[in-house]
């Protein structure tokens, strides 16, 4: 699963959706598969990074696009 993002289960349906975690403020997701309303309001997330590899530390040189010849 990429970082940010939730596993969340249809009720009726039981069809799993991935959202992202900024869907959690809208509360406005219906599921893909059967189109009931997916209530998010009782969905509590841990965004903490513990198991997840660090993030790669970002190049210190700058872009340098190709020369043309």
């Amino acid at each position: 699963m990429a970082r940010g993002e939730i596993s969340v289960t249809c009720p009726k349906c039981g069809f799993l959706t991935r959202l992202p975690a900024a869907a959690l403020q809208r509360d406005n997701h219906h599921c893909s598969r059967c189109g009931v309303h997916i209530p998010l309001g009782g969905v509590k997330v841990d965004l903490s990074d513990e198991g997840q590899r660090p993030s790669r530390a970002r190049s210190k040189r700058p872009y340098r696009p190709a020369k043309r010849r």
